[in-house]
């Protein structure tokens, strides 16, 4: 059958890792075995038996830059998500939503992506895909820690975000903890499916306007179409510098897409 000129598929280096296919774009043959030189980012409470956490994927009517900004900004989630995720009463005034100020930084922002530390934990961006954090549940006094520092009960975050094409985007993500374990192994799935789901939905449309607005703008860059000016928008504005800086400022299609947005349909088909 190969001799046949029909018969013919381009084989891309490809590995498998937490349960997900990576692959290398790019079939040149000096490619062959880069998985032996780069591998794909690993993130260890994946695989940790003492972890669980369902993992769940999606696509999205927006593009890679508007996801990975809304998870990368928690101060939107007593609001997008008013009344479906449970926000533990904070130390300081809150207005009626539940919103309260939150002290965020970015260190060591780098071609590799950046660190990043808040009230509540410290996070990672891992350019140009993941972002992940890590939660002490127990952790009392506000001040950061580390993934290698001990602590009881830990909470994580794991994102992956993946271009599609201009205003579409892939999500996959997990919620590993180490405890409550048992949950997982007896609440059916599809629980899980609906929970995560309705939390998605409640940001979908907002974001698919947001991207179609900022385009309409027609700025000539991000910092002219958005104003970030609080100590929570510093991730969001750490992604944009790395974008900028080691990204060449948006996805490059290599001709495949000419950027434009596809025509916003109805809402309800948006949700449907």
């Amino acid at each position: 059958v190969h001799t046949f000129k029909e018969a013919c598929v381009t084989v891309y280096p490809s590995t498998v890792q937490h349960d997900i296919v990576w692959v290398w774009p790019n079939a040149d043959p000096q490619y062959k075995d880069i998985i032996m030189k780069k591998k794909p980012p690993y993130i260890p409470v994946l695989d940790d038996p003492s972890f669980s956490g369902p993992m769940g994927n999606r696509e999205f009517p927006f593009g890679y830059e508007v996801l990975i900004e809304n998870l990368m900004d928690p101060a939107h989630l007593p609001y997008a998500h008013y009344g479906l995720i449970f926000n533990p009463t904070p130390k300081v005034k809150v207005d009626r939503e539940g919103g309260s100020p939150l002290g965020m930084k970015v260190e060591k922002l780098d071609i590799n992506g950046f660190n990043g530390k808040q009230d509540w934990g410290c996070s990672y961006f891992i350019a140009p895909c993941i972002y992940h954090a890590f939660i002490d549940v127990d952790q009392q006094n506000g001040s950061a820690i580390s993934e290698t520092e001990k602590s009881n009960r830990r909470l994580c975050l794991v994102f992956m975000c993946i271009p599609v094409s201009p205003g579409k985007s892939r999500f996959i993500w997990s919620f590993p903890k180490n405890f409550g374990v048992w949950i997982d192994k007896i609440v059916p799935r599809w629980m899980f499916h609906i929970g995560q789901n309705l939390i998605l939905d409640s940001d979908l449309y907002l974001l698919h306007v947001q991207e179609h607005k900022i385009m309409e703008l027609e700025a000539t860059n991000w910092q002219e179409a958005c104003f970030v000016p609080t100590k929570s928008d510093a991730f969001v504005v750490g992604f944009r510098r790395w974008l900028n800086k080691y990204g060449g400022g948006t996805v490059d299609w290599k001709g495949k897409f000419s950027g434009a947005l596809p025509p916003s349909p109805p809402r309800e088909q948006l949700m449907d």
